[in-house]
């Protein structure tokens, strides 16, 4: 998958000058830049258009086209960007569980990144209330956007995110992604299809 990715146009959409080696240090700064440059976005879906993920489709429209794009889209482009760079990644499915105590189904993509102190869950999909940065997937670590105690909080309990995500199980190939994305975005009793979600200027 990674191979047939222009990382160097990538890096310049998201603001880094040169392909950076797999550690902590590189991903942190990766995740952060493609949060600030690449914005969610569900207008295709809202419009009726199929989405792709494909790399070519990917680059197309979230690179050259300097769109944003949903989850699917955004953590599919960031892991082969990852991979081309060194990095182990594995794509996971995730239930979203803002707003609910219900159980809903997997609809949320992110990603899983292996390094030699640890593995971090990594997601730059997930729009306004999303993380900006990855966080060690380790009993413990939380993570917050806005002010503690009124943000929207994220913690890492034995394997799953508590609060915003709890992630389920891997869909580590496009051929697996592929059904859950087409599902989520053409379903429109899922979080993500019936609302506009569009860049903020």
């Amino acid at each position: 998958m990674a191979s047939d990715l222009d990382l160097d146009a990538y890096l310049a959409r998201i603001g880094e000058k040169s392909p950076l080696a797999p550690t902590s240090d590189a991903l942190l700064a990766l995740h952060r830049a493609h949060c600030a440059a690449i914005p969610f976005e569900n207008l295709d879906i809202l419009l009726g258009r199929g989405i792709s993920l494909d790399l070519p489709a990917l680059e197309a429209k979230l690179v050259r086209g300097r769109r944003g794009g949903y989850c699917f889209e955004q953590n599919t482009l960031f892991r082969a960007a990852l991979e081309a760079m060194g990095f182990r990644v594995t794509a996971l499915a995730a239930r979203v569980r803002v707003g609910t105590t219900e159980i809903r189904p997997r609809t949320h993509m992110l990603l899983r990144i292996d390094l030699p102190e640890g593995a971090f869950l990594a997601d730059v999909g997930f729009g306004g209330d999303g993380l900006v940065h990855p966080i060690p997937l380790a009993e413990g670590p939380e993570t917050w956007v806005g002010e503690r105690g009124t943000g929207c909080g994220a913690r890492a309990t034995s394997g799953s995110w508590k609060g915003t995500r709890a992630v389920s199980g891997p869909t580590s190939t496009p051929s697996r992604s592929s059904p859950i994305s087409r599902w989520t975005s053409r379903w429109p009793t899922t979080s993500r299809a019936p609302t506009l979600v569009r860049p903020s200027s």
